[in-house]
């Protein structure tokens, strides 16, 4: 439990990074939610297809007891292995790592201005224009 947790904990921020770093900032929440989708679903079939082989294998051994559902739980985590070992050699192989140098036409990031406070007279005046007057005009006198 102590391995899946720490393997999980850097796993799903690493690739979540990962898979976010090239997307423009006004598609990044979908991009985040389909990551997301992609895991729940990924998971919940994985599981399936793994308890059906679990379940498939322990039937056979059946008259065994016990040791037909150690059996079954033995041959679905072999199979998971297998499956994530294939998955890290295809990843290793088939996603591009970036290169150091940005690429020729990409702007340079500029720092910011320092933004200068507003004076008083300038705050009332934002103020009023995003709410309106505070008093209804029945009730100001001048």
């Amino acid at each position: 439990m102590l391995v899946t947790g720490i393997g999980v904990g850097l796993t799903f921020v690493s690739v979540t990074m990962a898979a976010t770093a090239g997307v423009p900032d006004r598609d990044q929440g979908t991009a985040s939610g389909l990551i997301g989708t992609a895991q729940q679903v990924g998971t919940a079939v994985g599981l399936a297809i793994l308890v059906n082989i679990a379940g498939s294998v322990t039937t056979v051994y059946l008259p065994q007891g016990a040791g037909a559902v150690i059996a079954g739980y033995h041959q679905a985590f072999v199979i998971a292995a297998v499956i994530s070992l294939v998955a890290a050699i295809l990843a290793l192989i088939v996603i591009k790592r970036p290169m150091a140098l940005p690429a020729v036409g990409v702007a340079e990031t500029m720092l910011p201005r320092p933004i200068r406070p507003l004076s008083a007279a300038a705050q009332s005046q934002l103020l009023l224009a995003r709410c309106g007057p505070l008093l209804p005009q029945d009730r100001v006198r001048e």
